[in-house]
């Protein structure tokens, strides 16, 4: 299989209680400009744009479906779907209704999916693209492609994967993932960042979304536009 398009998924749900004043739950982090003159959302829309790359689908809590538009709109990337939860649960969910989305909007074995949070800061747009192109080959076949940088201090908020054997010689950009954890305990925290355990976005193949998952999935998920 070769890769023809790629087809950004944009998580933009979140509390706003991390950043606490300037994030509220009517306005979490990403919806801010804590970086740059855009806000991360805007940022985040705007390192998959170009000639490879579809419109993104967005996933996005529902009190929060105008305040997304209006950015995407400011930022000339309007969504082919956007995604609105009633309520928060998590990423794996997240993904499997972009992906049951891109389905319907005709994505096939030849496009790929980029998961991109939508609070990640990421400076080196050029590395990101490299990356991103590093990533492909192994999207092609078959493989899940998580895209990591390595931790200099410890974090208990945070999962941690511990990475694994290189996958092809020579190939710094293709290693095994054995496992994936959160630590609770700082100790423990310091551990994996001696071993060099990575965090970050992905990029792989729009997965079949068996029957059983997608009973799982709450009606009242619903979508704000799909093209």
């Amino acid at each position: 299989m070769t890769v023809r398009t790629i087809i950004p998924v944009i998580l933009s749900g979140g509390s706003g209680t991390r950043l606490w004043p300037m994030s509220r739950p009517e306005m979490p982090k990403q919806m801010l400009a804590l970086t740059a003159d855009q806000t991360m959302l805007q940022l985040t829309a705007g390192r998959a744009q170009g000639e490879r790359f579809a419109a993104p689908i967005v996933v996005a809590n529902a009190a929060h479906a105008d305040l997304v538009e209006a950015q995407l709109a400011d930022a000339g990337a309007e969504a082919q779907a956007l995604i609105l939860e009633p309520m928060g649960r998590n990423t794996a969910p997240a993904i499997a209704l972009a992906a049951i989305a891109a389905g319907e909007t005709g994505a096939g074995s030849g496009d790929a999916l980029l998961v991109m949070p939508s609070d990640h800061v990421i400076a080196d747009l050029p590395a990101f693209h490299a990356a991103i192109a590093a990533a492909l080959p192994m999207v092609a076949q078959g493989w899940l492609v998580t895209f990591g940088i390595a931790p200099d201090a410890p974090e208990t908020g945070y999962g941690w994967i511990q990475v694994g054997e290189e996958l092809a010689a020579g190939s710094t950009a293709s290693r095994a993932s054995s496992r994936s954890r959160r630590s609770t305990r700082r100790r423990r925290c310091w551990l994996r960042v001696t071993m060099r355990g990575m965090a970050a976005s992905s990029c792989s193949a729009p997965m079949p979304i068996s029957l059983p998952l997608r009973s799982m999935i709450p009606a009242s998920w619903s979508r704000r536009r799909m093209r």
